[in-house]
């Protein structure tokens, strides 16, 4: 549950980085008023942070496999005790009845 409203955060800073990104590109004479130097800067600004967010995004997926195995590791490792005791217990059963069958 966190790890997917995590990826959905993650999900909505790069969208939002890549909108920037396209918007500076395409746009920059219109929508930013700014000298060229602080432009650019803010171009580096968002670019860097498309950057992290897909590191994050990099990062997210990674620790959903591992959690996705140390379950999968758990589930299996559940499934085979009570096997094993499930074996155990059948064997004891006939165990028994063989001592029973023997004794009459």
């Amino acid at each position: 549950m966190a790890m997917s409203h995590l990826k959905k955060h993650i999900q909505y800073l790069q969208a939002t980085c890549h909108l920037l990104i396209k918007s500076m590109n395409h746009n920059h004479s219109t929508y930013w008023r700014m000298d060229s130097a602080s432009t650019q800067e803010l171009f580096c600004e968002a670019r860097n942070l498309d950057s992290t967010v897909s590191g994050l995004q990099k990062k997210v997926s990674q620790l959903k496999d591992e959690v996705q195995r140390v379950a999968d590791s758990q589930c299996s490792r559940s499934r085979n005790t009570r096997h094993t005791v499930a074996i155990m217990c059948v064997t004891c059963f006939v165990y028994f009845g063989f001592y029973l069958w023997w004794k009459s």
